[in-house]
C-alpha cells in the first residue's frame, strides 16, 4: 500500500496510529490488518418491497462472494445509507413509500450513478425516462438475468467474484 493511501487512512482513523508533532508512527501489524479488511467482499444494498425477490437477489449475491443489506421501502433505505456506505444500489423502481426516481434523488451526489442499478417490472414508463436522465446508471428489466446482473455488479464494484455454478 502506497504511504500517502496509508497516511490518508490513519488521517480518517481507520488505520490505528500516533502523530507526534509532524511523524506519523505505525504498527506494521495495524496496516497489514486494514490491508486485509480492505480486501473484503464488496457490497450491495439491495431495496424491493417483494420479499421473495429479495431472497432470490440475497442468496445470489451472496452465493457470488457480495456482502448484501436489505431494505423494503425508501425511509428504511435511506436510513441505512445513512449509517454505512454500499458499493452498488440495487432498486425496485416502485417501492411502498415512493419510487426509485425518489431514492435516488435524495442520494444527492453521494453514490455515482454508475453504482446504481435500478430494477423494474414496468420499464415503459415516464418514471423509467426520469431514471435515465440522472446518468448512467443501469436499468434492469424483471425477470432479472442474474448473468447480466453479476457481470454488472462485478464491473462496478472492481469484484471478480465467482459466479454460481
Amino acid at each position: 500500500m502506497p504511504i500517502s493511501t496509508v497516511y490518508h487512512h490513519a488521517n480518517s482513523g481507520e488505520i490505528p496510529a500516533v502523530q507526534i508533532g509532524r511523524t506519523w508512527r505505525f504498527r506494521r501489524s495495524d496496516i497489514d490488518a486494514f490491508e486485509q479488511g480492505a480486501r473484503k467482499a464488496p457490497s450491495v444494498l439491495v431495496v424491493d418491497d417483494d420479499q421473495t425477490v429479495l431472497t432470490l437477489l440475497t442468496n445470489l449475491l451472496e452465493q457470488s462472494g457480495f456482502a448484501t443489506t436489505t431494505a423494503t421501502n425508501v425511509s428504511d433505505a435511506l436510513k441505512l445509507l445513512d449509517e454505512d456506505q454500499f458499493d452498488a444500489l440495487l432498486i425496485d423502481l416502485f417501492l411502498p413509500d415512493g419510487n426509485g426516481a425518489d431514492l435516488i434523488s435524495s442520494l444527492g451526489t453521494s453514490y455515482p450513478p454508475s453504482r446504481i442499478i435500478v430494477i423494474t417490472a414496468h420499464a415503459d414508463t415516464s418514471l423509467v425516462n426520469e431514471i435515465l436522465q440522472r446518468g448512467q446508471l443501469t436499468l434492469l428489466r424483471k425477470p432479472i438475468d442474474t448473468e447480466q446482473l453479476l457481470d454488472i455488479l462485478e464491473t462496478r464494484t472492481g469484484s471478480r467474484s465467482a459466479h454460481p455454478g
